[in-house]
């Protein structure tokens, strides 16, 4: 049987495929293919899956000053409006390129089964045509299938019953839309209709990769769509740590982790300083990831309670730590909880500040602040609260605890075999 894992965006949006992909590997014998941007290439073939690419450009956009300041930037609505539609304009431009690649992709797999990613739309009207069976797969809520509790992804606030489930309606409207209007872009797809689309969208097998215990199940959602918890592959097989970094872990306790994992912003000098300096301050040990640059070592520093890094898995990393100073990830937050880390977010885009909320609930750490909005008085207040107060990192000692007992691997190999 041929697998397909189908991903676009961020290292945070494709990880979820590779922990699938090495779970359906460890059970099954079947072929693994993945369709992702270029600059993932490595960690697919690192996993023994065969790879199909998107190219460079969506990471690109991101990475180029326009997404920086949509991410991290200072900006008045105004201006992020502008921003998001000229990006907006590219990205499409980019998502015609993708349908090519994917109808030559797909043509040259020939998969009985595909796992997708909601940014990449070929998969529906693939699936609707060859009638195959095609799953959705995502590791954030508040997507096509409505609460009554929450809004979309988008919105940082309950609206109502009948407003939350309105912003669904909207979305989920312009989504279809853009399947549409792409898929005409591929001669064999014109003569499907949007109902057909329509029926794909929303009767497709769901799977959120997101643990009950930080985000309870809605009772609104269909069968069909489910929550299997979070998926974590071994990431520490090509790294091991340096004689630097288990000295300072030897002579400092309680130490905390800063990263912003792959986010940017226009300014990671001006942002590490400010931590480093609020850290310093507190008297707090801690490990600066600089992962994708959105923090950096400023010139000549040096501290004997600061560590910097450029790569380290947070699997190893983890089980070490008080807690974590993140940008609220859907991955890393999870893996705070599940490693009894206490959490601070600093959330940069959409769905991340619904990870803080949810956070914060949980009773993993304060509230946190936006990475636009940083302000040293009250960023200082944040990190005190979260280092001082004892019942963030117990609580996440027991949510540690709640998503140890779960164990949905049957639930997904069923899901995905059920039909074999």
């Amino acid at each position: 049987m041929n697998i397909l894992l189908v991903a676009l965006g961020s290292r945070g949006d494709v990880e979820p495929f590779l922990a699938l992909g090495n779970l359906i590997k460890q059970h099954k014998t079947v072929r693994i293919a993945c369709i992702f941007p270029e600059q993932f290439r490595q960690l697919a073939e690192e996993e023994g899956f065969e790879f199909y690419s998107l190219g460079t450009k969506f990471l690109e956009i991101i990475e180029a000053p326009g997404g920086k300041n949509i991410m991290g930037g200072d900006l008045g609505r105004f201006e992020k409006i502008k921003l998001y539609y000229k990006l907006y304009k590219e990205s499409k431009e980019i998502h015609n390129e993708h349908m090519q690649l994917m109808d030559q992709h797909f043509e040259a797999f020939g998969p009985d089964r595909v796992l997708y990613h909601v940014k990449s739309m070929y998969p529906i009207p693939y699936s609707a045509k060859n009638d195959i069976k095609s799953i959705f797969v995502s590791p954030v809520p508040n997507i096509v299938h409505p609460t009554d509790n929450m809004p979309t992804l988008g919105f940082t606030r309950n609206l109502g019953k009948f407003l939350n489930r309105l912003t669904y309606k909207l979305t989920n409207f312009a989504v279809l839309k853009n399947i549409k209007d792409f898929s005409r872009r591929v001669a064999r797809f014109e003569k499907i209709s949007s109902n057909e689309l329509k029926e794909k969208l929303f009767s497709n097998t769901t799977l959120f990769t997101i643990s009950e215990h930080i985000y309870p199940r809605p009772t609104t959602w269909p069968s069909h769509v489910k929550l299997v918890g979070y998926l974590e592959r071994d990431k520490q097989t090509e790294w091991s740590p340096s004689k630097d970094l288990l000295s300072f872990m030897e002579n400092h306790q309680k130490i905390v982790l800063v990263t912003f994992g792959s986010m940017s912003n226009p300014d990671p000098l001006g942002k590490t300083k400010l931590f480093l300096k609020l850290l310093e301050e507190l008297g707090i040990p801690a490990i600066i990831n600089m992962a994708e640059g959105g923090l950096t070592c400023p010139p000549n520093y040096h501290h004997k309670d600061i560590h910097f890094v450029s790569r380290i898995p947070y699997d190893w990393l983890f089980p070490k730590l008080y807690g974590v100073i993140h940008h609220g990830g859907s991955g890393t937050t999870h893996m705070t909880a599940k490693y009894g880390c206490a959490s601070l977010i600093i959330p940069h885009i959409i769905d991340q500040f619904l990870w803080d909320k949810l956070a914060n609930q949980c009773g993993l750490g304060p509230r946190g602040i936006a990475i636009s909005k940083l302000k040293e008085s009250q960023l200082k207040a944040r990190i005190f609260d979260f280092y001082t107060n004892k019942s963030y990192k117990q609580q996440a000692d027991k949510v540690s605890k709640q998503m140890a007992t779960e164990n949905h691997e049957q639930l997904i190999l069923s899901t995905i075999f059920d039909n074999d």
